[in-house]
């Protein structure tokens, strides 16, 4: 409660001065609200890690060149819109961390309704590795200044690409590969996406 209340003094604050800028923690706040989460015209510092902020639970175990994984899941339900934003820190929707037993636990995230970043300014690296779209997820009109990571994400509709800038190629690999490839956005559309970004 205490959480909430401290956000939603700090919303009222930004609003009474006009300024659309929010830390890391805000959006994480929100997110752990379990509200829809739609932001225009906003700046966001900090670094954001949304493989942890949901419902979570263990969904996979596995072993690859003779090291022990663990995966643990995080959901979203709610939707999320940002519009003209600017991220000034890193994005993350995967880490991982070894555990006591010298496992590798593996955090990803998973969002159940529509997640759209429409013409947003990525500043730092972003990492969408493991993540999974149930709905639509689109990314058109954004600029991706420094890396972008998707190896292993999983799409139930088209990546909506349209308009989209990568400074740097996208680190790719799908689910059945151990070759990471570099792909430029002409490349990325071709494996992955749409160029349709009315969303």
């Amino acid at each position: 409660m205490k959480l909430i209340l401290t956000l939603f003094i700090a919303l009222l604050g930004l609003a009474a001065s006009g300024q659309s800028i929010f830390s890391s923690e805000q959006i994480t706040a929100m997110m752990l609200a379990k509200k829809e989460l739609r932001l225009q015209n906003a700046v966001i510092e900090g670094d954001i890690d949304l493989s942890s902020v949901g419902s979570t639970d263990t969904t996979a175990l596995y072993e690859y060149n003779k090291k022990k994984y663990i995966v643990i899941t995080t959901w979203i339900n709610a939707p999320i819109a940002c519009v003209n934003c600017v991220f000034k820190g890193k994005f993350n929707l995967h880490h991982e961390e070894k555990n006591i037993k010298g496992e590798i636990v593996e955090y990803r995230t998973e969002f159940k309704s529509d997640v759209v970043f429409k013409g947003c300014v990525f500043e730092g690296d972003v990492n969408f590795e493991l993540a999974n779209f149930d709905k639509s997820f689109s990314l058109a009109y954004s600029n991706f200044k420094k890396s972008f990571a998707l190896p292993r994400i999983g799409l139930n509709q088209p990546l909506l690409l349209e308009g989209t800038v990568l400074d740097q190629p996208a680190t790719y690999r799908n689910t059945q590969g151990d070759k990471l490839e570099k792909l430029n956005i002409a490349e990325l559309k071709r494996r992955l996406g749409s160029q349709g970004g009315e969303h």
